[in-house]
């Protein structure tokens, strides 16, 4: 996850803007352990109140809390480990889209709300956070009780949403991200928008 630190801006049809990486409260502990990351922000990360093991874990939500709770104030922008052949496209249009609405997340071919690839707003995680209090850790149902804003991919890119939680699909996105899609995709910035 990522703090949106200003609103994205278009220019030249290429988004800018900047998105916050939080600095390392310590150095690394060599310097040959990061050397190919000289120069790149480090980010630190951010743990989850209770093991995934316990029968205290929210589960997905857990992650988006910690990150609440590390910065109140920042919109998050949260793409799951589990999109591999997400593409940069995908988060432009994120942005693009994103309104004065608490949450902006995808909505899969299926219909189904994809809040572990949005941006969420401060008050849209503290939504969160008193749902999981009340033992409600959906972040789906957290973003569809907000009237969170859902997108559709465009048309003939609903590759964007492959989801992989097991080897059988990760083998089977490892072979479409070597085919690559059939046509490129632009996705272009609406008039004003600068």
């Amino acid at each position: 996850m990522a703090s949106l630190v200003d609103q994205p801006r278009v220019r030249d049809g290429r988004l800018s803007g900047r998105v916050a990486g939080r600095p390392t409260r310590q150095p690394p502990s060599s310097s040959s352990e990061n050397e190919d990351l000289k120069g790149e922000p480090k980010v630190q990360i951010l743990r989850d109140e209770h093991p995934n093991d316990s029968k205290y874990s929210a589960g997905p939500a857990a992650g988006l809390l910690a990150a609440y709770r590390y910065d109140p104030w920042a919109n998050w922008v949260v793409v799951a480990c589990d999109y591999p052949l997400l593409p940069p496209d995908a988060l432009y249009l994120l942005f693009l889209k994103r309104d004065a609405v608490p949450v902006t997340c995808y909505r899969s071919s299926e219909g189904f709300c994809e809040p572990l690839l949005a941006i969420w707003a401060p008050a849209a995680l503290s939504r969160l956070s008193e749902r999981v209090a009340r033992g409600h850790a959906s972040p789906a149902a957290a973003a569809k009780e907000l009237d969170g804003l859902m997108l559709d991919t465009p048309p003939g890119c609903e590759w964007w949403l492959t989801n992989v939680n097991t080897m059988e699909e990760w083998v089977k996105a490892v072979e479409e991200m070597k085919l690559g899609p059939q046509e490129p995709v632009s996705v272009e910035a609406p008039r004003g928008t600068a």
